[in-house]
């Protein structure tokens, strides 16, 4: 349980000049500190961490101002470090190298293309560099400060290009003023893309910037919005973040979540450190996600299954009181089973029992495939951004938050590795045991059990079909013999025929109801899909000699798996709520 303690850490990154004019130093200096308390104000539950390409100027003045906050960093730097220095003086390359060994910085450098030599990276494709440094922030972080005048200025990589692609706004202009928008002047208002907040600061050698206090920007449809207080979208997103982290710690504490199953038993020995550090932090999200998603589904089958059982135990109530003892106790039982049943749905109603389950199975499924995604060198999660873009996931209500915990566990920079070596070999054979052998025996073992209950049902139809014809025949035909035969009392036997031919097509009814609130037919399908999928997988790799061409299989392999969790919690989720509706 050690992985799964660890806080899920909410990931914010830095971007901004490295030219500040020295009389605005003081100023943003305030900013990012006031910047840096909102956060933790909105994270007492969890821990933050910061990505930075430990740039001179802005960069450094938050990296510094998080690091007395003992708030850990991900020094995340463009090219290697004996070239990054290069962009420096003497005084700031000494500055960067004593940060970079701070016990709270972890450094990691993005690899050049295609392992080429550092001195044919100048000009055009050295901006390449920190271009590919933008799009690890776009990637990774929940939440972007950026430290700006304001001005679009064209530069890849430059500040200006790092935020507006990362609020997914395209570029109109080159050195001049960024329009911004209100919510109020939208004709439309979309999903929001990337929030930041902006600091608006002044550069050396160029006239004042429009503004000066603080500001929230975000995309929505190729806009850049501006807020001057926290938005409600970002805020309830930070919120149900925290909650995530609040509710692992309350159920922890209260020792009554089940044993996790861990995943990093299938990693070999000879995984380099930083392919280790990104499997750990997937490995720790996973058993969290997982035992919070059997805790959660628990209760809300328990509670589809508590309802079931009322509706039954009303419908009981009323035949006996219309078909056999009309007294008024068995009205007042329906009556409280009506009352309490209304009462038991409102409170458990904000309990969002379902909704938590949903949550966290979509959570620990998307890290399962993500860790062995991540073993075969396959670690990058563009397929997860374009299933929450496909399915509209992360804006049904209060999913919004599961995207920062897929960003979280993003990579740096996806290590590249041969599945012909040994060690490659080795992984291999290792996701096919740990991960499709797995699979497959569990998809098969479901499979099986839903098969015996689906056959089990139809065979309670057929005695239920049987008695229903026996009992219609008896009434035709002997019915006065039906009458005349007293049981007990008033009741006669043609009453309690009649009783048991109007209560057990009920109790059927009730339970084809509670089958269809638990998807159990879906869920049949969803079993037969994956043991198809995983089980043609296996038969393939058993075959396929070239390891690059195995390593393509589990790609698709992953894709496919990932693309039934997130339509399964997207149905589950519409049986229960309305879909999401713009505005």
């Amino acid at each position: 349980m050690a992985g799964a303690m660890n806080k899920t850490e909410y990931v914010i990154g830095v971007t901004g000049h490295r030219d500040i004019h020295p009389d605005a130093l003081d100023t943003v200096r305030a900013h990012i500190q006031q910047s840096l308390n909102e956060i933790q104000e909105l994270l007492p539950n969890s821990a933050i961490r910061l990505v930075s390409g430990m740039a001179d100027g802005a960069d450094r003045i938050v990296v510094e101002e998080a690091l007395s906050r003992n708030i850990k960093v991900d020094a995340v730097l463009p090219m290697p470090l004996e070239m990054y220095v290069d962009d420096f003086s003497e005084t700031s390359a000494k500055e960067l190298k004593k940060l970079l060994e701070h016990q709270n910085v972890t450094s990691e450098v993005i690899p050049l293309p295609d392992d080429e030599e550092a001195s044919t990276f100048i000009g055009n494709r050295r901006d390449q560099l920190y271009l590919g440094l933008a799009r690890v922030l776009s990637r990774r972080c929940s939440l972007l400060i950026a430290i700006w005048d304001g001005i679009d200025t064209g530069l890849p990589g430059g500040t200006s290009d790092t935020l507006l692609n990362f609020m997914k706004v395209p570029r109109r202009s080159s050195g001049e003023p960024v329009e911004f928008q209100t919510t109020a002047g939208l004709t439309h208002h979309g999903h929001s893309n990337g929030f930041a907040i902006w600091i608006p600061t002044k550069r050396i050698g160029t006239a004042d910037v429009p503004r000066t206090d603080r500001a929230y920007l975000t995309g929505i449809s190729g806009r850049v919005v501006i807020d001057d207080t926290l938005p409600g979208e970002l805020s309830n997103r930070i919120s149900g973040y925290d909650a995530y982290n609040a509710t692992f710690d309350e159920r922890v504490k209260a020792g009554d979540l089940p044993s996790p199953y861990g995943l990093l038993d299938a990693v070999p020995k000879n995984v380099n450190p930083i392919d280790l550090r990104t499997l750990e932090r997937i490995e720790s999200e996973y058993t969290k996600a997982d035992v919070m998603a059997v805790y959660y589904q628990k209760y809300s089958d328990r509670l589809f299954a508590g309802f079931a059982v009322a509706a039954g135990l009303m419908g009981f109530l009323f035949l006996v009181y219309a078909k056999i003892l009309a007294s008024n106790f068995f009205l007042l039982g329906y009556l409280g089973i009506f009352v309490g049943g209304f009462f038991a749905f409102r409170y458990v109603h904000n309990k969002h029992w379902f909704s938590k389950h949903l949550m966290y199975r979509l959570i620990a499924e998307t890290m399962r495939t993500r860790f062995y995604l991540s073993l075969a060198g396959l670690g990058e999660g563009k397929h997860i951004r374009s299933f929450e873009k496909m399915t509209g996931i992360n804006q049904f209500s209060g999913f919004d938050w599961i995207t920062d915990v897929f960003k979280f566990v993003e990579p740096t920079a996806p290590q590249l590795i041969s599945m012909d070596d040994q060690a490659g070999k080795e992984r291999l054979a290792k996701i096919q045991e740990a991960w499709i052998d797995d699979q497959c025996a569990y998809f098969s073992k479901k499979n099986r059990q839903l098969t015996e209950r689906h056959h089990l049902i139809e065979n309670v139809k057929k005695i239920l079909i049987g008695f229903l014809l026996i009992g219609t025949a008896l009434l035709i035909f002997i019915k006065p013999l039906l009458v005349s035969t007293v049981l007990v009392g008033d009741l006669h036997l043609k009453t309690l025929i009649v009783f048991f031919m109007g209560f057990l097509p009920l109790c059927f009814g009730v339970w084809e109801i509670y089958s269809a609130k638990m998807a159990v037919k879906e869920l049949a399908w969803q079993y037969r899909q994956q043991l198809d999928l995983f089980d043609d997988i296996r038969e393939r790799l058993k075959v396929e000699p070239d390891g690059m061409v195995c390593q393509d299989i589990i790609g698709q392999l992953a894709l496919d798996s990932l693309r039934e969790s997130f339509l399964w919690t997207m149905q589950r989720f519409h049986r229960e709520h309305e879909p999401p509706t713009a505005g």
